[in-house]
């Protein structure tokens, strides 16, 4: 009996998996939403470098890069430009010998022209635009051989799949300090410290990429959502019945789902609850109807608790479909003491220190004020200027919450520091709030900045002053 029980639920698999179709099937709807959504008129060289300027006042004073005088320069794009510039890794700016490869650069006059040559011509604006705009670092200057510089196709593609992101959503996030592209003969592929992308980038069609880059945003709003990641939530999990063992980090890429359910956009989505949500949340922008047939649970939640209310159809894009949601959030929230929130909050802001993004601290409080174990992607952190009429009141909440858990990760028990630690240059080995392995590559970072205010403050060093200024420098990271 057993035995037939398992040859009928494999037979079913593979039936159910021939028979099903795939939201991508359909490209004519889904090259029509694309088509809607990306505006290429918005996104011409000088059209850039005119929004681009709007955003910053020219600066009074004289600027010199690099040997060369900028004309008109403006300290953002400056900082942006220095960003596009510099080993993240090491936190050193690159030199000119070896950011130019000829003297063609002694031309220039304006940061666009420095970074064209660097980046290629025509091509400079584009990496700057996508940092200053959504936070996101495509620049092949990083401490990884085998980085390759993106052709202006391969911008375009990345610069229209974020075009059709709710443009709240983005602000809300930020994507990583930096994207690569790997040269050919090491694999071609666009990778981030937040977001993967693994298909063979130069053989596929841009169609292909925006679906890959949105399904891989999928992921990053995913955590970004609640205060555990939505895609592992009894609630998302419960519409396909997936289970696994909660207990156990990784298992849920090993999940089972009941073998009955049909409600998959795709057979990627089978694999577990984690590619099941990345392909919905794809699948509910690209081609929204196919969703809601297989599917009006999914599509419903993707509605009010992802997206907030904005619907997506091939004609119009997005439109905000009618919701009382974030309304109802704003006028009845529930607010909850300081010390509940930093207790709630901590590990969020110790996981800021590497990141070094403090938007997921900040969600977090937002959703204990709030009450709510998840926010729309939609939802700014800015909206509670709305609950508390003025930002002060929300800032102060903030800078209560962070002095509560900066006075708790430096107190012994969690921050097992000594003088030594200035002598090696390391404080990995002192197992640092309890998140040793997580704050690794922070660690030279953090010793830096505390040897730096030693110096400066001309300190004894000792665990009573390392203590202070630790507590100092987090304080100072989260406000």
């Amino acid at each position: 009996m057993a035995k037939l029980t398992i040859l009928f639920t494999l037979l079913f698999t593979l039936i159910n998996s021939s028979l099903m179709a795939n939201y991508e099937d359909d490209i004519a709807v889904v090259s029509k939403t694309i088509k809607s959504c990306v505006r290429k008129e918005d996104l011409q060289v000088q059209k850039l470098k005119n929004n681009l300027n709007s955003r910053y006042k020219v600066s009074q004073d004289e600027i010199e890069l690099h040997g060369v005088s900028i004309n008109s320069p403006r300290n953002g794009l400056i900082t942006t430009f220095l960003s596009l510039t510099n080993d993240f890794k090491s936190n050193r700016t690159y030199t000119t010998t070896e950011l130019f490869n000829s003297d063609d650069y002694k031309k220039c006059d304006t940061i666009y022209c420095l970074a064209d040559e660097i980046f290629g011509k025509d091509l400079g604006v584009y990496y700057l635009y996508i940092l200053d705009e959504y936070h996101m670092n495509l620049s092949h200057l990083s401490e990884e051989e085998g980085i390759a510089k993106f052709t202006r196709n391969e911008l375009l593609t990345i610069l229209g799949a974020l075009q059709i992101l709710p443009k709240e959503s983005l602000k809300g996030i930020k994507f990583g300090r930096h994207m690569k592209r790997i040269k050919k003969d090491k694999g071609t592929t666009i990778a981030n410290a937040t977001v993967h992308l693994f298909n063979l980038w130069g053989e596929i069609g841009e169609r292909e990429k925006i679906t890959t880059i949105i399904h891989e945003l999928g992921h990053v709003f995913s955590h970004h959502l609640s205060s555990e990641s939505t895609d592992l939530s009894e609630r998302w999990a419960s519409f396909s019945k997936w289970e696994w063992d909660r207990s156990s980090l990784f298992d849920v890429y090993s999940a089972r789902h009941d073998f009955t359910m049909t409600n998959f956009v795709s057979w990627y989505a089978e694999r577990n609850p984690v590619e099941d949500f990345a392909e919905s949340f794809t699948a509910y922008i690209l081609n929204p109807a196919y969703l809601r047939n297989i599917s009006e649970e999914k599509y419903l939640f993707m509605r009010d608790n992802v997206f907030g209310g904005i619907e997506y159809n091939e004609i119009f894009c997005h439109f905000s479909a009618e919701t009382k949601k974030l309304k109802d959030l704003i006028e009845n929230y529930n607010y909850s003491s300081a010390a509940t929130i930093a207790k709630t909050c901590e590990h969020s802001f110790i996981k800021t220190l590497v990141s070094l993004d403090m938007t997921e601290y900040r969600r977090c409080i937002s959703r204990e004020l709030l009450g709510q174990k998840d926010l729309p992607i939609t939802y700014n952190p800015k909206l509670l200027k709305n609950i508390y009429k003025d930002s002060y009141a929300y800032k102060s909440i903030t800078q209560e919450v962070t002095s509560l858990i900066a006075q708790r990760a430096t107190t012994f028990d969690n921050c097992k520091l000594s003088p030594t630690l200035f002598m090696d240059n390391m404080v990995d080995d002192y197992g640092l709030f309890g998140f040793s392995s997580e704050l690794s590559s922070l660690s030279p970072n953090l010793c830096r900045w505390i040897k730096g205010l030693y110096k400066r403050r001309n300190l004894e060093i000792n665990q009573t002053n390392t203590k202070n200024l630790l507590k100092e420098l987090l304080y100072q990271r989260a406000n």
